[in-house]
């Protein structure tokens, strides 16, 4: 090795140590101040911050859960439990669809729909929405809640007896026959309404 290949051998050696010795004290002076901050810190106001955070998370949790389990504000629920077990179960949040003012409850305030439909009794049918009136509801477009009373198809039934009758006196068919016509309307068969068959469940509805 020449003395010019010693020389900037040395002079590498010089660099790195300098370079190093720069490089440590940075990280000396880091850790230092590391040190500082943690002997500022107190471990009792860190432990009541971080039980705050952990009491935060875990009422969003119960709240994300009881959303889940629950259902939304609007959402409606088919149920064999009576209202008042069905609310123990669930929440005093849910209603019995059936009627009843619910001014100031968050339905209300979303839809503008203060007075619950009452759906005792009668069955749910879907929303039209654009579909056509020749295979949804005959109605159309109804507001949500709107009630539809019974109603059968327009159709028709006629019935027409008509024949040709006559008997003379002696009991003979001799004498001139007459035209005769019957009608009249068909004897009443069936219940008190036309329906299909169907199980009867409670229906709620959140409100809140």
């Amino acid at each position: 090795m020449t003395s010019l290949e010693k020389g900037i051998a040395v002079f590498g050696v010089i660099t790195t140590i300098i370079t190093g010795a720069v490089y440590v004290g940075s990280i000396s002076g880091r850790l230092s101040s590391v040190e500082s901050t943690i002997s500022d810190i107190n471990p009792s106001t860190v432990k009541a911050e971080l039980s705050d955070m952990l009491s935060d998370a875990k009422y969003q949790l119960k709240e994300l859960e009881g959303s889940i389990k629950n259902g939304s504000v609007g959402d409606v629920k088919y149920s064999v439990l009576n209202e008042t077990k069905f609310r123990e179960l669930n929440g005093d949040y849910w209603v019995l669809m059936d009627g009843r003012d619910i001014t100031g409850s968050q339905l209300c305030q979303y839809t503008g729909v203060c007075t619950l439909p009452d759906a005792r009794g009668v069955f749910i049918r879907g929303m039209n929405v654009n579909r056509s009136r020749d295979t949804g509801d005959p109605s159309g477009n109804r507001p949500v809640g709107n009630f539809q009373n019974d109603e059968f198809k327009s159709h028709s039934h006629s019935y027409v007896n008509a024949g040709v009758w006559a008997r003379s006196w002696k009991g003979d068919d001799s004498g001139p026959k007459t035209a005769h016509k019957q009608q009249g309307d068909t004897s009443k068969r069936g219940g008190v309404e036309t329906r299909p068959r169907n199980i009867a469940l409670y229906t709620y509805i959140k409100i809140n």
